[in-house]
């Protein structure tokens, strides 16, 4: 634990996370390597990690494809990946804040919906 500022963050127009672009769904082969990794070394954190961070970045991807309205990528994205289960996970994991679960059963709902509504979000 630091008691001290160590990141400084400043968003721009022109930042990555506002130009969003295929290569964020590298964030799903990271965490599939990194649930490898922690099984190889029969790491004490693989199941929590297995239980929450792909699922998260999952979230994140589509909902960063539904905020700048790149219904190209999202309709790739999730005809690539399972998102729908991930989704679901979401809403069941005890680390996932309540608005983040009501958008992620708005996917498991409708993903027409999350698209346009939860992506404004």
């Amino acid at each position: 634990c630091l008691n001290a500022s160590i990141f400084f963050y400043r968003d721009s127009e022109n930042s990555a996370i506002n130009s969003p672009r295929y290569e964020h769904t590298h964030v799903m082969k990271a965490a599939e390597r990194t649930e490898k990794f922690l099984l190889d070394i029969k790491s004490d954190f693989y199941e929590e990690f297995c239980m929450y961070m792909r699922h998260r970045a999952a979230f994140s991807v589509a909902h960063n494809f539904s905020k700048f309205k790149r219904k190209d990528l999202f309709d790739k994205f999730i005809s690539e990946y399972d998102v729908k289960d991930s989704m679901i996970k979401m809403v069941k994991s005890k680390h996932t804040s309540l608005k983040v679960k009501v958008a992620a059963l708005s996917y498991v709902l409708s993903k027409k919906a999350f698209f346009y509504i939860v992506g404004r979000m």
